[in-house]
């Protein structure tokens, strides 16, 4: 109710929204009247389309996102890492974050590239709930 009544203008983010049926009361957070506010739902779920206008967003470029991988994870530039990286930023769809969230994941676990493939399929949801303590996000 208060964001109903602000004369300011506001922004109400719903970030990470991936599982809409875990949070399925999403909307009870929704003021009534949008007059002077806008609503962002970030997610990569689909059906998250049906609360709003949908905006997608762009991947980087394959060499953008091998190089943010490569630097993140502080890998070596070698042959055989930037094959393993292209793997990894093509399974990642080339998003910035989630190539920055698997480079923390590969940094802080010591994991090779080589490897993270393999981790990703068996331990997805761990992988993407990993979150490096200090990030600038």
């Amino acid at each position: 109710s208060s964001l109903s009544n602000a004369v300011s203008p506001w922004l109400l983010i719903f970030d990470n929204l991936d599982d809409p049926y875990v949070f399925k009361d999403v909307k009870s957070y929704v003021p009534n009247v949008l007059a002077n506010g806008s609503i962002l739902y970030i997610s990569r779920h689909s059906d998250t389309a049906r609360l709003g206008t949908p905006f997608p967003v762009e991947g980087m470029t394959e060499d953008e996102a091998v190089q943010l991988l490569l630097h993140r994870s502080q890998a070596e530039t070698a042959d055989e890492n930037v094959a393993h990286a292209k793997g990894i930023a093509a399974e990642l769809g080339f998003f910035p974050l989630a190539m920055d969230q698997a480079a923390s994941y590969i940094h802080s676990h010591r994991l090779p590239l080589a490897k993270f493939l393999t981790y990703y399929s068996k331990r997805k949801a761990e992988i993407l709930r990993h979150t490096p303590q200090l990030w600038e996000y």
